[in-house]
Formats: structure tokens, sequence, C-alpha cells
């Protein structure tokens, strides 16, 4: 493959060319064809990786795939959290983190082996580490077993007969069909077919099924790569097909990142109940002139149609239901009484401490469901931003006061996204929207 290194002389006891000359040991060794490195030679701390900065930015190339190969867990940093929000950086750009460690391969398990992990004990985590390892060298089930298959007597995936038809006609339609993701989950709500937990299909789901090597028969699980380790689903060639559809799309879409949505999270289709999401489009037409027109659209939309297709009750155009949404804050602060709405404020500051101990704790649970084979590593990062913004939103109570006073709609456009959001989701509980009105709950 095509190998980085990536190195951070901070805390390190090697220097640059002791370093250099491990990585380049290490390629040839396993195959690899050494393409760069990227050392932050006089870091004084973590904080300051201009040269992982570097990094990230170098592989943002969506034309190559790499492997980024570090000595060490440390050379990420010092705690689990610094090296999983690293891990997850470069994993999100389509590049594979491992270290060059025979024995501890895989980031999340030198991860577990090195760092503390929240309040379990060192001796019950070295127990759980060494058999999730020791069932990982055998193939053996660690987890849920995936859809398609089930854990058999002996601990091997068995194949579910009805499962793993579906799974053959999602690999099929994707394909041969070229049917997206978003049609697929539709197509399946449309035939009734449901998931493992009786619940309608949607596009993670989908997508889960789709990019999982397992349905070839290979198992993949802690730097371990074990082909042929139980009956496959699929061909070996139909599931390369998928995943080079699935990356020409990826590319398409990240060719042009948008800004996020403001009120993500917070607002509900009055019709289902569902959450909303923002949804970005963009048109591109020729005049007759032969001129090219483009136009960017960004409007808000029931999550159940975006991944299921079954609700078509509502959609709003971003700036108008930004726009309602301040005026109906406006109104809600005007009609609460000053000291009523500073005791409410101080009340949510009180409770902004729990919220982050809150946040740092469901953010642990699921790093030890990745490491349990539970959950996908890049699901951690909805886990990353709740942290986030649980920790913004505590450092933010100075500007709250502002949005007392008669003026709030010259103040409002000049805060920042994450500014108004963590003011929105500390005044209001959820907003229902309807299709001419909303209902803010606080």
């Amino acid at each position: 493959m095509r190998a980085i290194a990536y190195f951070s002389l901070y805390n390190v006891n090697h220097s640059f060319d002791e370093l250099k000359k491990q990585f380049e040991v290490y390629c040839e060794n396993n195959l690899h064809q050494v393409i760069k490195i990227f050392c932050d030679k006089a870091a004084n701390s973590f904080d300051s990786d201009k040269s992982y900065i570097d990094l990230v930015k170098y592989i943002e190339n969506p034309k190559s795939s790499y492997l980024i190969i570090i000595p060490s867990i440390y050379h990420f940093g010092n705690d689990l959290e610094s090296v999983i929000r690293k891990v997850c950086d470069i994993e999100l750009l389509g590049a594979k983190v491992i270290c060059a460690n025979d024995d501890f391969p895989d980031p999340i398990q030198n991860s577990l082996n090195q760092l503390d992990f929240g309040n379990v004990s060192k001796s019950k985590s070295e127990n759980i580490k060494n058999g999730m390892i020791s069932k990982a060298l055998q193939g053996k089930v660690l987890g849920r077993p995936p859809y398609g298959y089930r854990q058999g007597v002996s601990g091997d995936l068995e194949v579910v007969e009805d499962e793993s038809s579906l799974v053959k006609l999602l690999f099929q339609k994707y394909v041969n069909e070229n049917t997206g993701l978003r049609k697929l989950a539709a197509f399946l709500n449309k035939e009734k077919y449901q998931t493992r937990r009786g619940k309608e299909w949607n596009v993670l789901a989908v997508r889960h099924i789709l990019k999982n090597p397992v349905y070839t028969g290979t198992y993949i699980r802690y730097g371990f790569r074990l082909p042929k380790s139980h009956l496959p689903i699929i061909d070996s060639s139909i599931y390369r097909q998928a995943q080079d559809l699935m990356k020409k799309k990826y590319v398409a879409r990240n060719a042009n990142n948008v800004n996020p949505f403001l009120l993500s999270g917070l607002i509900y289709c009055y019709k289902c109940g569902e959450k909303m999401m923002g949804v970005t489009r963009r048109q591109r037409w020729k005049k007759s002139d032969g001129q090219i027109n483009r136009n960017v659209y960004r409007y808000y939309q029931c999550q159940t149609k975006n991944s299921q297709g079954t609700c078509n009750y509502v959609t709003w155009n971003e700036d108008k239901l930004e726009d309602l949404v301040a005026f109906k804050v406006n109104e809600l602060l005007s009609k609460t009484p000053d000291k009523s709405f500073d005791a409410y404020l101080k009340k949510k500051i009180e409770n902004e401490n729990l919220d982050v101990k809150n946040a740092e704790r469901n953010f642990y649970k699921a790093v030890n469901k990745v490491a349990r084979g539970q959950m996908n590593l890049l699901d951690i990062n909805k886990y990353i931003i709740k942290l986030d913004y649980s920790r913004r939103s505590g450092s933010d109570n100075n500007f709250k006061s502002d949005f007392l006073n008669s003026n709030f709609h010259e103040i409002w456009p000049k805060y920042d996204l994450i500014t108004k959001r963590s003011f929105l989701f500390n005044i209001i509980a959820k907003i229902l929207v309807k299709k001419n009105s909303i209902e803010i709950i606080s």
C-alpha cells in the first residue's frame, strides 16, 4: 500500500532519524510503498501539531488512498480522546491508520492497551482485551453478528438464508442497477422488509451493509485480516465494484463541502415526529445562448423522507425557517420576565457541567462498543460532536444576557453558528415544524 508516516517528537525518546529508519524497514518488510513523512519536530505539546494538519490536508486528495503509519499511539496523543479524534479525522478521509507494532497494529487496540479507558481497572481492561484478541485471531464473533449471519455454536459466523438473500439483492441493485442508497432504503420499506430489530430501513443501515467486507468471507478486527474465515454471501469482485462506485459518489459529494445547518438536531416534523435534517441540492443547467447557470438550494426536510422515502409532509427553505425561528425566539424572550429568564439560564448553566460529564461518558461507551466490534469506528464522530457542543455551551455563558434586550434581530446575525446553536439548545427543547408555521417547546 501507499504508506505515509507521521511522527510527533513530543514526549517520545527517539530521534527523527531513528523513527525514519524504523518506518522504512517496516514498509520494506510489509511491502508498502513509502510516499511521505510528516513530523512535528519542535512541538512543545499536541496542541501545536502543524505537520499533523499538513498530513490531513495532503490526504484530502480523493484520487489516492493511503496507509498512515505511526510508531505508537503516543504520537497521536497522551489520552484516549485525543487519539480517537485523530484516527477519526484520517479515516473519514478514506485513509487507514495502523501502528508499527506487530502485537497491537490496530490504533484502537493500541490505545486501550496503552492509555487509560474510562473507569475500568487496568487488570479488567487487560482481561477483556486479551479475550477479544484471542477471538479475533480465530475469526470468532465479537459482539453482535452482522446482518446476514448468526453466531454458530463454535463461535463462527453462519449464513442466515433469508437475510443473505436481501444482502445479495442490495449489492445487485447498487452495482448493476445503479440504485442509490436512499432509493434502496425506500424500496426495502415499500416491499415491507424490516431490519433485524423489526424497524424500517434507512440510508445508514444500507450503507453499513454495502461497505462491510464480512460478506466476502473476510473477517477484519483489531488489525487482523482473516480471509475465508467463514462462508461468503457475495463475490469479492461485486464487493470491489460497490466500493469503487461508493468512492466515486463520495468524492462527488465532498467536492463541494457545505456549511452545517443551524437547526440540525432541534427541529422535528409535526406530522410523523421524526427529526428534520438540512439538505443541500446543486442545480446546473444550460441556457439557450449556451451559458451555464448554477445554483445551490439549501432546505430542511423530514429525515424520514430523506432516509426512508416515506414522509412527504413538510419541506422548508433554510433562510425562511431560520428567520421564523429567530422571530419566535425573540417573542419568547420578550414575554419572559427578566428575573425569571435569568433564573432559568442560571439553572441551565448549573446543568452544563452534568451535560459535559454525560457526553464524556457516552463517548467512552461508544469507544468500548467499537472495541467489542459492536460499532463502526466512524460512528464515534457523532459522540465527538455532542462532546464539543456540550463543552462549548459551558464556555459561552457571557453572551446569553445580550439576547435579553429588544435589539435581538440586530444582535443575532453577529454571532457564529456554534454560538447560535449553543444558545438555542439552552432555551429550546425542540421545535415542531408544520407546513406554514412552527411551535417552539421550551
